[in-house]
């Protein structure tokens, strides 16, 4: 069953920690829920490539991906946002989870495009990899992990 945030409150917290990994960048988060676990890890995808601070919130847009489970949702969500970001430059300062499936993902992104005038870069992403990634519920939340090519 999606779930939805018809009221549109505040998605709860999450726990991010980013991992040392051999040439490459790592994320895992843990949230009280998947919504809160998948809207956080875009966010920190964004932080290592964006001082997302710097970002305005002057533009909205859809994203909808479906997969085949949590961890696939998980990598095609973040490929999605990876792909708007060096086709298009959009850059989201908030993500709002719409509706969370382990098949289905609708989210809204509130932010901007890129300005290297006046936006500072990081590391640049060049892929969401399937190496130690996990998507799971625990006794204590839900735990997303993942590790980007860069």
């Amino acid at each position: 069953m999606p779930v939805s945030d018809a009221n549109r409150s505040p998605q709860p917290k999450a726990r991010v920690e980013l991992l040392d990994h051999t040439a490459d960048v790592g994320v895992r988060v843990h949230a009280d829920s998947p919504t809160a676990a998948f809207a956080a890890v875009a966010e920190a995808m964004f932080d290592v490539m964006v001082d997302r601070d710097q970002i305005e919130e002057v533009q909205t847009w859809e994203v909808r991906v479906e997969a085949e489970g949590w961890e696939d949702l998980l990598v095609v969500w973040l490929e999605e946002l990876l792909y708007r970001y060096e086709m298009d430059l959009l850059v989201p300062h908030r993500c709002h989870i719409e509706e969370l499936s382990p098949t289905h993902l609708l989210a809204t992104l509130h932010g901007d495009r890129l300005d290297r005038a006046k936006h500072d870069t990081g590391v640049q992403i060049k892929a969401v990899t399937y190496h130690q990634l996990m998507a799971e519920e625990t006794p204590e939340g839900f735990v997303v992990q993942v590790i980007f090519d860069i």
